[in-house]
């Protein structure tokens, strides 16, 4: 798993599964097609946030909000990362390159990986998503800390949504 890589040690973290009938290589494509907003319930809560619908298109779109892809294994896994103070309104998102990710050690800042990992067995796939925190210091961990303990469900939502619409659309092959 790529998280091993880039984020191996971390303080928070969320992860959520669900079994879709197709094939890894369909699931990877609509993975990296995806369309957040057209889901009502991440586009509502992307909104609550302030985030626009434009910037969550698919990996391009996360990309535009400041996610950097960090890894991609084709068939396989997707890694994106972030560096930011997530727990402020505009949180602050750094812009970095993927081979500078793992060196940030700003002490103000957390770095978060977010990873779609699909494994193939038996003619239908595990996909698993799964957002790591780490926090650059312990004044950055107790600010995230308070932050997660209020979206974290609605950070949960936004994925489990992720999934089930990955799966509908995975199914029926309509790429």
């Amino acid at each position: 798993m790529l998280h091993e890589k880039f984020l191996p040690e971390y303080h928070f973290a969320e992860r959520h599964s669900i079994v879709i009938s197709a094939p890894a290589r369909v699931i990877f494509q609509y993975a990296r097609l995806f369309s957040y907003a057209d889901s009502w319930i991440i586009r509502t809560l992307m909104a609550l946030r302030g985030i626009p619908k434009e910037a969550a298109r698919g990996l391009t779109g996360l990309q535009k909000m400041g996610f950097v892809l960090l890894e991609e294994r084709p068939g396989t896994e997707i890694i994106l990362g972030l560096v930011g103070q997530f727990w402020k309104p505009a949180g602050n998102i750094q812009k970095v390159l993927p081979e500078e990710f793992k060196e940030i050690e700003n002490p103000a800042f957390a770095r978060t990986t977010w990873n779609v990992l699909i494994e193939e067995s038996n003619g239908a796939c595990l996909v698993t998503t799964e957002t790591r925190i780490q926090c650059m210091s312990e004044k950055t961990r107790t600010s995230f800390g308070r932050y997660w303990k209020m979206i974290r469900p609605f950070s949960g939502w936004i994925r489990i949504e992720m999934l089930r619409s990955l799966k509908r659309q995975s199914e029926s092959h309509q790429l």
